[in-house]
């Protein structure tokens, strides 16, 4: 598949453009996403340093470029429940006033990222802000990228009672409390 993604590319340029390429990337066996070089090194020459075989290289490209083409026809939105933005609205007390719900999607779990919902009463330059029913949504690029598309839901039952992340770009964890930043799995 041909697609935006090139062997030419510095894997730390693809990483920052299209943040859910880092899991399939590291599946293929290319575990340099963070490290110095990434911004300097492309995707041929680190798969190539990791004793990738070109075949291997392809169809990595193949599956980067569907991910990516798949996570493009995602509506750019993060979307709430009523009952989530009751919720929220509920914690949103008085010696609260100014703060607004801040999510995001921060490295860790089993699987690669964890949710965080916050109050925050910091906005940055780069945020992304959607206005809810008497308070803000803000999350950063880099967690956009990887939840784009997403509802957030506030449950209660037998198999637990909190904020429930329903991601169309993310694979579960076993324990269910992270997620691999794609739909990919090799």
């Amino acid at each position: 598949m041909e697609g935006p993604i090139t062997p030419e590319m510095t894997i730390g340029e693809i990483v920052k453009r299209h943040p859910m390429a880092a899991g399939i990337m590291m599946a293929y066996g290319l575990h340099c996403i963070g490290c110095h070089v990434s911004q300097f090194e492309s995707l041929g020459e680190g798969a190539m340093a990791h004793g990738l075989a070109e075949d291997d290289l392809k169809d990595m490209l193949h599956d980067l470029n569907e991910a990516i083409s798949k996570a493009d026809s995602l509506p750019n939105t993060i979307t709430i429940t009523e009952a989530a933005a009751k919720k929220v609205k509920e914690l949103l007390t008085e010696d609260k006033a100014g703060f607004h719900l801040r999510v995001q999607a921060l490295p860790g779990g089993c699987a690669g990222f964890n949710y965080s919902l916050s109050f925050d009463d910091q906005q940055y330059a780069d945020d992304i802000i959607f206005q809810q029913e008497g308070f803000k949504l803000m999350i950063d690029p880099e967690s956009m990228g990887l939840m784009k598309g997403s509802s957030i839901d506030y449950v209660e039952g037998p198999e637990g009672t909190g904020f429930k992340v329903d991601n169309p770009n993310a694979s579960p964890c076993g324990c269910g409390k992270s997620f691999e930043g794609n739909h990919y799995k090799r």
